[in-house]
């Protein structure tokens, strides 16, 4: 799951793998990356990691924080404004995400989204 959370905005992530007996050789991942776009926001993340096989690899991980503020500063050293710079570090965040989207339009449709959410 990736996300951006901004405003007051609270979000809870709970993840659960279970690898079940007979899932031998069974490979799962579950991860969690937010990015903390004001100090009003809340991420709480869960993560649950049942194993009852022996021979699996199983891993959960989860991260949250705030936007460098070197990479902000950096960033706006080169003429973006705040606001470019931001929308720019979420694109950037999201578009491993993005990138699979099967057509462009959708593509798109995204980015304008994102783009609206965090100028808002």
């Amino acid at each position: 799951m990736k996300g951006a959370l901004k405003d007051k905005a609270k979000a809870v992530f709970r993840g659960n793998l279970d690898m079940k007996r007979g899932a031998r050789k069974a490979k799962g991942n579950e991860s969690e990356v937010v990015l903390l776009l004001d100090k009003t926001v809340r991420s709480d993340a869960i993560p649950a990691l049942w194993c009852s096989e022996d021979d699996v690899q199983a891993n959960h991980s989860a991260s949250a924080g705030q936007i460098d503020e070197n990479k902000l500063f950096y960033m706006m050293s080169r003429g973006l404004s705040m606001e470019e710079a931001k929308l720019l570090m979420v694109e950037a965040s999201f578009n491993p995400v993005i990138d699979t989207l099967p057509s462009d339009a959708l593509k798109e449709t995204v980015k304008s989204y994102i783009g609206r959410r965090i100028s808002d």
